[in-house]
């Protein structure tokens, strides 16, 4: 099973540029612990966690930290996982990864590359409170059926406007959406979408109406950032989430 959820990581050759771009949204620079090779920062709203790396992988994809990680590619191996990433050498920083049906990448590393952050000591992002991390998917069963076997759990489903189930695990809730729209991206549940929108739209962000992950009657805004990873906007409506 996966232990602890790291973060979100992207690929950017322009570091700064992409954490302006989400400072301005109220995302915070985390202090990490220098152990990557290659061009590194995390940024964090309190609850989600975003590295921007400047490495050859495409994105974006998920972290997660697994101890004593050697023992458990084994684990994976007999679920039938192929690894895509495998460093395990005595000088090497212990990580590996490995897809799911949807090709979505996902890595594990033996430890933390950054400190836990306490949300209190972050100020609120204009984008509300996260949701989930959405992805899409071709059959919501079988992509369900990969991440259950990763300790994950259904937490909520429907059948509007596509099939979907939000399915939770250590640190992160993941939405499998049945919807050839979507792009994998973060989701977030805040008040006034309208307001949001405009006020994103003064400060030069390009965010426009409507979300793929939810019918036109409900408020939504996607917004679009440099980086490989939109942001969608829900409005916030008690018992439909």
């Amino acid at each position: 099973m996966l232990e602890t959820f790291l973060e979100v990581g992207i690929e950017t050759d322009d570091i700064a540029g992409a954490f302006e771009e989400l400072r301005s949204l109220g995302f915070a620079l985390i202090n990490d612990g220098g152990i990557r090779d290659h061009g590194y920062a995390v940024v964090s709203d309190g609850h989600i966690c975003i590295a921007l790396h400047d490495c050859e992988l495409t994105g974006p994809w998920l972290s997660f930290v697994r101890p004593d990680l050697e023992s458990y590619v084994r684990a994976l191996r007999r679920q039938g996982i192929e690894l895509e990433i495998a460093r395990l050498g005595e000088q090497e920083f212990h990580e590996v990864g490995f897809r799911d049906p949807n090709d979505q990448l996902v890595t594990l590393v033996e430890a933390r590359t950054f400190s836990p952050v306490a949300a209190e000591d972050i100020a609120a992002s204009v984008c509300g409170t996260l949701l989930e991390y959405s992805l899409a998917t071709g059959s919501v069963e079988d992509s369900a059926r990969f991440w259950h076997g990763l300790g994950f759990e259904t937490v909520a489903e429907g059948s509007e406007p596509h099939p979907w189930r939000r399915i939770h695990g250590p640190g992160i809730s993941i939405g499998l959406h049945e919807s050839v729209r979507l792009r994998p991206g973060l989701t977030f549940i805040a008040d006034q979408i309208g307001a949001r929108v405009d006020y994103l739209q003064a400060k030069g962000h390009d965010i426009r109406t409507g979300a793929p992950i939810v019918s036109n009657e409900r408020p939504s805004a996607t917004l679009r950032l440099t980086v490989d990873l939109p942001i969608y906007l829900l409005e916030n409506q008690a018992g439909a989430d």
